[in-house]
């Protein structure tokens, strides 16, 4: 309801703001809900200017970190994402000091708090699990399954024990409790033993050669005995029995590691010694006889005694890094880096170093000449390319509204913000009491905003904290008219709160909330006292294209228009004439005309005809050329209706036309009254004489007086010789009557057209 105060009733009551004095939020009886000031009055805004501690739209909320009916008390802190303490420990909130202590069977500051088997293995071997046990919380050590001790200062694996029963030449391994045996390298199994492979190949080999295995692919290798030359498996031969080893013949032939040493005797005289086989000098050797002793010398470019050089490729890898192959080649090194390495050779770098080798990155990478091995970091799970993380399982087991983290190979658990609880269990605000929303009303909660929202239910209508009220505008609008919006404004009586509809007007529609009008064509045809008047229009602009364009005109909306419309539309001259083009026009003012006892007291308007229209104000109310205005001011989207008691009388009309086309209405008053009594007298005689010839002729006849009937029936056709009635119409309920015997008078055939 619209409230107004003042001598004028020109400003809002307290409580209410704006053009149309609305409530302040929080309600007129307690403005901002008693706990802020509303900037009310006719130029205020209704925004609320909340008490110390209060917020909201209406004050009705506390601000963060108070509680309680005046939002004086604080807010327990532990709440909160549990006051800052670690998720294994207590808070406690003392006046706003917070203690975090941990729970029993964790150790910390209460900011941090670890399991104490979280803390290296609560002293138990490696190879055990440790748990808590007992009322004390004491600490249990068992070894792994597979494994046997007392769990503290050993856990043996079976492997441990006489190698796990495998041969002497296999290693155990022990992996989910079980043992397997492996051969070593060089080894080959034979039942439950690991045998030589030279057991099964060593006839292969020659007979002045001995065999070994190496290798991860047990290869077998033939190697000739000392003092013999050879493949090993071919041949195995002493260089000295044929012709002495290449030696002078009066030089003795010697083999030394693997070499023909050849050495001329003191008691004899040699040749040059270097002439038989370099004398036993290396190939890559300069061979010099010196009194019958030969002397080895590595060329150039080689490393060695002499019976053996070396290319700077096999020392220290010809200055190439160590992961990179050399080779010499025309007394020059060569480097190359080796699979899975990228560089010149002589500085070569992993590909692990570049982007982590392809691996995950949750992975390690490393590069061996096989290839690149990526091994996930522990806590994390896959081959290395891909590593899965416990969190994305499940969350890790955390709860759905808890991040999961890694924390040193264990999972952390830590509620969302706005979300309280240890991790694995995390409860929003509206799982706490439903928060601060009412028994009745839902609480929802959004983690992204960081805000909460209660919503009454579908049959109610409020807030949600402070109150949910039947909603009456669920039912035909609340009782607004069709042209409002209709809502519920709070009501505060005591302690009972209460809800009461409040109407106002759409966009497209005038009025204060309890009417809305559109626009005057709209409004015309919906009120009772003006439909008859709308269809006398809408009738006459079908053979009208003046009326016509009015009508267009007024569909439109372009421009404002004043008309005013006669109550009883079949009174006055609207019997005959009123019907015609200029009469109906002559309702018709250009303008919005809201009247006023101030400004339009003896005024004069100008109708759509030209007639002037005189304007007075007197203690019964308006009138219009002395016809009184029943209700004025009936507000429409594009002017002003107002509703007179008989239509207005045309004044004499000319032939001669207005500018813009308009009939002139000029003419002499006295003119005027003479050709009507002259028109009256005329038609009262022959009326007489076609009475008196009608009753004479059916009085004969026997037949009915028809006359009379129709002057029973019709007797509209009469009204405009009868006095207008005094008595005044019931604005509020009355209405008019749709079905009237109304002629159409055309102004320029001068001629009665019935429906």
């Amino acid at each position: 309801m619209i409230q107004f105060s003042g001598p004028t009733c020109s400003n809002c009551a307290p409580g209410y703001y704006g053009r149309l004095c609305e409530e302040c939020p929080g309600g007129a009886r307690e403005p901002c809900s008693g706990h802020g000031t509303c900037f009310d009055g006719r130029n205020g805004t209704g925004h609320c200017t909340c008490d110390e501690n209060f917020t909201g739209k209406s004050c009705d909320h506390c601000v963060m970190g108070k509680t309680g009916d005046l939002c004086s008390k604080d807010i327990n802190k532990c709440l909160i994402e549990n006051g800052g303490c670690h998720a294994n420990a207590t808070c406690l909130d003392e006046g706003g000091k917070l203690t975090c202590t941990c729970m029993p069977g964790f150790y910390g500051n209460g900011s941090k708090c670890q399991h104490r088997c979280q803390i290296q293995n609560g002293g138990c071997h490696e190879n055990a699990t440790c748990s808590l046990k007992g009322p004390g919380n004491e600490i249990t050590c068992i070894c792994l399954p597979g494994f046997h001790g007392d769990g503290i200062h050993f856990c043996l694996s079976p492997c441990d024990v006489a190698n796990g029963g495998c041969h002497s030449n296999a290693t155990c391994n022990h992996e989910n409790g079980e043992v397997t045996c492996t051969c070593m390298s060089g080894y080959l199994p034979l039942g439950d033993d690991c045998v030589s492979a030279c057991h099964f190949e060593n006839q292969n080999c020659h007979e002045n050669a001995t065999c070994h295995s190496e290798g991860p692919d047990n290869r077998v290798k033939c190697s000739c005995l000392p003092g013999f030359l050879g493949d090993g498996y071919h041949f195995c031969h002493n260089p000295c029995e044929i012709d002495n080893g290449g030696c002078h013949g009066d030089a003795d032939c010697v083999v030394q590691d693997g070499h023909v040493v050849c050495a001329c005797p003191v008691t004899k005289t040699c040749f040059d010694l270097c002439t038989y086989n370099n004398g036993g000098c290396h190939s890559n050797a300069e061979c010099m006889d010196k009194s019958g002793s030969v002397t080895c010398s590595c060329l150039p470019g080689y490393h060695g005694d002499g019976y053996t050089c070396n290319t700077p490729c096999e020392i220290l890898n010809g200055g190439c890094h160590f992961m990179a192959t050399c080779s010499y080649s025309n007394s020059s090194v060569n480097c190359s880096c080796i699979s899975n390495y990228i560089g010149d050779g002589y500085n070569c770098k992993s590909v692990c170093d570049i982007k982590n080798g392809g691996c995950h990155a949750d992975a390690s990478c490393q590069a061996t000449p096989d290839g690149v091995k990526c091994t996930c970091y522990p806590g994390y799970h896959g081959d290395g390319y891909k590593c899965m993380s416990p969190c994305v399982v499940f969350n890790g087991g955390c709860h759905k509204y808890a991040k999961c983290s890694i924390t040193n190979d264990f999972v952390s658990c830590v509620c969302l913000p706005g979300y309280y609880g240890s991790g694995y269990n995390c409860y929003s605000p509206c799982e706490i009491n439903n928060h601060t929303c009412l028994p009745e009303a839902k609480c929802s909660f959004d983690q992204q905003k960081q805000s909460y929202r209660c919503k009454c239910p579908t049959n109610l209508t409020g807030d949600g904290v402070t109150y949910c009220v039947e909603d009456k505008c669920l039912q035909q609008n609340g009782g607004c008219p069709a042209g409002a919006s209709c809502s519920v404004a709070l009501s505060i009586d005591g302690a009972l709160t209460t809800g009461h509809v409040q109407c106002t007007c759409k966009d497209d529609f005038v009025g204060n909330g309890t009417i809305c009008n559109g626009d005057i064509l709209d409004t015309l045809n919906r009120l009772n006292e003006t439909q008859a008047f709308y269809k006398v229009l809408l009738t006459a602009s079908s053979t009208s294209q003046e009326l016509q364009e009015m009508v267009n005109s007024l569909k439109t909306g372009v421009g404002n228009t004043t008309v005013f419309v006669p109550y009883r539309i079949s009174e006055g001259n609207f019997s005959q004439k009123a019907l015609s083009t200029a009469a109906i026009r002559n309702h018709f003012v250009t303008g919005a005309v809201n009247l006023d006892a101030d400004q339009f007291n003896n005024t004069t308007l100008v109708s759509l005809i030209g007639q002037q229209l005189k304007v007075q104000f007197k203690k019964q109310g308006f009138y219009v050329d002395g016809i009184r205005v029943i209700e004025a001011n009936i507000p429409a989207t594009n002017g002003i209706i107002h509703i007179i008691k008989q239509p207005l009388e045309l004044a004499h009309i000319s032939t001669q036309k207005v500018p813009g086309g308009e009939l002139s209405t000029a003419g002499s008053s006295t003119t005027l009254i003479a050709e009507l009594i002259g028109i009256i007298v005329a038609s009262i005689l022959v009326l007489a004489v076609l009475v008196l010839v009608y009753k004479f002729w059916w009085k004969k006849s026997g037949k009915v007086d028809i006359l009379m009937r129709f002057r029973k029936e019709g007797g509209l056709f009469f009204e405009r010789f009868t006095h207008l009635s005094e008595e005044e119409p019931q604005t509020s309920s009355s209405h008019v009557g749709e079905n009237f015997d109304n002629p159409l008078y055309d102004a320029e055939t001068q001629q009665v057209v019935l429906q």
